[in-house]
């Protein structure tokens, strides 16, 4: 076998009053040939399943393994999801960054996109919408009705609203009422992060009805979404995708008639590869699907949005939006187009990273 440069390096990033402040993790590169691919390992501390040791960890050993180069070589995408989903249950976010850095390399060897590679002969949409997240820092603030009028008259038609957060139930609930007061045509999603227990969803999703919100993504914990039944508001399932047999259960026909969508973030399930057939089986069973990034870093947001492009079936407005961490990268993203997001067209991810901020 030829022989392939792998090496990786940590980031650092701040963004005071962004959310979350402050992120780290690695950034691999992959050469081989004369062309490089890139990747990014970047968990969000309290959501993703693993960390920076499991990265690492993880990183070295497939470094030291020299399977994913072979892969690479011989441009076998099966057995490389294969090896993301053993990698990935060790650490989700190295499996996303090493099988990404494959991928990019693949594709920009081929001269195609990275979503052309995914779709392999199917049709890629030119766009997804994208949707606006509000965070505890803009309820804290006061600012959400301000910011969700501004990105409104920027393009943007879908608008997340965290909830469940302990102690601020009444305040969420004005928000909600403010958000729609102000914006009656707006999309409004909820997000519980799995903040309720399973016996109160009804009741809470019931306090936010009158503001007719289209969804609620993870109402709550993993485990518990396939028992919940006749909602006056539809959910959607983020953590629980991440549950194999979860999954397996909701997208059942005689399971999903509560089920609004599938939410992947590449970052969260091992890369796109998985994404990828998630979403295939999503189609089948007709639930549609949000594509989210971490709020992390350029790679990781190029990625999804090229997935995005990629997916079968019907992709909603999606967690594609620029955030204050990326302010910090000395690179522009061709996938994130403001209110919209897809695929940047150029070979591999699109994107060079001159420097790593520390």
């Amino acid at each position: 076998m030829k022989a392939a440069n792998w090496s990786s390096t940590p980031y650092q990033v701040s963004a005071p009053g962004g959310w979350p402040a402050e992120r780290r993790g690695r950034i691999v590169r992959f050469e081989l040939d004369g062309t490089v691919g890139w990747g990014e390992a970047s968990p969000m501390p309290g959501y993703s399943l693993d960390g920076l040791r499991e990265v690492e960890r993880s990183l070295q050993r497939a470094f030291s393994s020299g399977e994913h180069a072979a892969l690479a070589l011989r441009r076998d995408i099966e057995k490389l999801a294969l090896s993301s989903e053993r990698i990935a249950s060790a650490s989700p976010a190295a499996a996303c960054a090493l099988e990404c850095a494959v991928l990019d390399w693949l594709a920009r060897r081929e001269g195609i996109s990275l979503a052309a590679l995914l779709a392999d002969g199917r049709e890629l949409r030119e766009e997804v919408e994208v949707n606006v997240v509000a965070t505890p820092v803009d309820l804290a603030a006061g600012t959400l009705v301000e910011k969700a009028v501004q990105a409104w008259d920027a393009g943007y038609r879908a608008f997340k609203l965290k909830v469940a957060r302990p102690g601020s139930e009444v305040a969420e609930l004005r928000a909600a009422e403010a958000l729609r007061d102000s914006l009656p045509e707006m999309t409004l999603r909820l997000d519980a992060n799995c903040g309720w227990d399973v016996s109160e969803v009804p009741t809470k999703l019931s306090d936010f009805s009158p503001f007719c919100p289209a969804f609620c993504e993870q109402p709550s914990p993993v485990g518990t979404l396939a028992s919940l039944r006749n909602l006056p508001t539809p959910f959607a399932a983020d953590e629980s995708v991440r549950s194999a047999g979860e999954l397996n259960t909701l997208l059942k026909p005689s399971a999903h008639s509560e089920l609004a969508a599938l939410v992947l973030k590449p970052m969260a399930l091992g890369g796109a590869l998985r994404c990828l057939a998630i979403g295939q089986a999503a189609a089948h069973a007709g639930v549609p699907l949000v594509v989210t990034h971490l709020m992390d870093g350029p790679l990781s947001a190029a990625l999804s949005a090229e997935l995005a492009s990629a997916l079968p079936g019907r992709v909603l407005a999606s967690g594609l939006a620029m955030h204050p961490n990326l302010q910090a990268w000395a690179v522009s993203i061709p996938q994130l187009r403001g209110a919209r997001a897809g695929s940047a067209g150029l070979p591999g991810l699109g994107l060079k990273l001159e420097t790593v901020p520390t």
